[in-house]
């Protein structure tokens, strides 16, 4: 790592097998131009830099390291993550033959068998795809739907290209769809790089997270390893990164809630911001408490935006502060109508979110398209494609509701365009 003549803060953070983090005092700029000199001693190039209101932020290179620094003014620190193993992220925006609309898609995932899933679809303008998150296990062909979402939605003659997949963080209903995505799918796809900052499976909290979502990041790991040919991008704090014309911007990562606890696993998400098309989209994942401490430490106004991923589903996010910031005229919850309406009147937030907003989608309801730049009105609402298995969920969660609200939920289903199931024509 890089020593510099200060005592860190906190003691170094090893945040996965390859990088370490490391907080050092920093009183102000002067202090953290005198640290990126140190840095250039140690041999790294300066390869961007970025300002995210007062906050600045610089990545260097050497043979393969990655050094990112950060200075916040808000807590006078210098963050400084040393990466020995990870791909450049793209600096600049890419030129490409503009043969679509840009869109963004809030992708219905199969909702029959789990309450939870979120998976996002942006569509640059040459075609070629950016991918966010996919869905939980027990969506069980949404490998499938997605693959043949993605050709479907390519211009006619042009191959599928997923420009960038970025995954949030390493739960089950994020990144389980991906890992098969990658076993079955991959044939016909050209997956360019993938982008994520997971927090190491060896924590000291890990012992607290569901072994089941344990393995199934391992698994995850284990898939990428098989394909050496598309680079991974690890991200950090600060980064910018463009894929084709439409940027993104790192707020937050693992890193950065350290040394907070990660008894919550949804705290080690990546908070990320894109500019597509002048509209401004917040994804931030399931980020959680101490990610909110973070993100509203850290920053005053970068949350404004046109289109806002509610947090974790809707469930214990992100705070009432922080939608009141946001101000988003869209908000996306990506989960059920039925957990939408449990957890209304439990969260503040989430009433904060909707008030706010002119428009709001439940992704369990139906894919929505959101041509960018978004304009009021403008989405399209596709036909509803899955519905609860009541009997499955039941014997999975032990969740029951009477038959009326069954019967409210299944003529709101088919009027939603889905079609008829036939378990379900006999009534409840």
């Amino acid at each position: 790592m890089l020593y510099f003549d200060v005592t860190p803060v906190y003691p170094p953070y090893e945040s996965s097998a390859t990088c370490t983090y490391t907080v050092y005092p920093c009183a102000d700029i002067q202090r953290y131009e005198a640290y990126l000199a140190e840095i250039e001693k140690h041999g790294f190039s300066l390869y961007a830099q970025n300002r995210i209101e007062e906050n600045r932020f610089a990545t260097y290179t050497n043979e393969g390291c990655l050094v990112q620094a950060a200075f916040i003014p808000a807590d006078k620190t210098l963050r400084v993550a040393l990466d020995i193993k990870t791909a450049l992220y793209p600096k600049h925006p890419q030129e490409c033959a503009k043969t679509v609309q840009p869109a963004l898609w809030q992708f219905e995932t199969d909702h029959r068998l789990i309450d939870c899933g979120m998976c996002y679809v942006m569509q640059c303008a040459d075609g070629s795809f950016f991918v966010i998150d996919s869905a939980h296990s027990y969506s069980v062909r949404d490998n499938d739907r997605l693959h043949d979402f993605l050709i479907e939605h390519t211009p006619k003659g042009q191959k599928c290209v997923i420009a960038g997949w970025y995954f949030s963080h390493g739960h089950a209903d994020h990144i389980c769809k991906f890992t098969d995505f990658l076993k079955y799918n991959k044939r016909d796809v050209v997956i360019e790089r993938l982008y994520y900052n997971f927090i190491s499976q060896s924590h000291p909290d890990a012992e607290l997270w569901d072994a089941a979502d344990r393995r199934f990041t391992d698994a995850f790991l284990a898939e990428v390893d098989k394909h050496p040919e598309i680079p991974v991008v690890n991200l950090h704090i600060g980064q910018r990164f463009f894929v084709r014309e439409f940027a993104f911007t790192v707020l937050c990562t693992h890193e950065e809630v350290y040394p907070g606890s990660f008894a919550t696993y949804n705290n080690s998400s990546t908070v990320l911001l894109c500019e597509a098309a002048g509209s401004r989209i917040f994804f931030p994942g399931d980020a959680s408490d101490e990610s909110d401490r973070v993100l509203l430490s850290f920053y005053k106004d970068v949350f404004q935006c046109d289109i806002l991923q509610v947090s974790h589903h809707g469930h214990m996010g992100l705070s009432t502060e922080f939608y009141k910031k946001a101000k988003a005229p869209v908000v996306l919850f990506p989960t059920t109508q039925i957990k939408y309406d449990e957890e209304f009147d439990h969260y503040e937030a989430n009433r904060v979110a909707v008030a706010q907003a002119q428009e709001c989608y439940i992704s369990a309801n139906g894919t929505v398209r959101f041509p960018l730049p978004y304009k009021k009105g403008s989405a399209e609402v596709y036909a509803d494609e899955t519905f609860e298995s009541f009997t499955g969920v039941q014997n999975l969660w032990n969740y029951t509701y009477t038959p009326e609200r069954k019967r409210e939920l299944y003529e709101a289903y088919l009027a939603r365009g889905g079609k008829p199931i036939e378990e379900y024509k006999k009534g409840f």
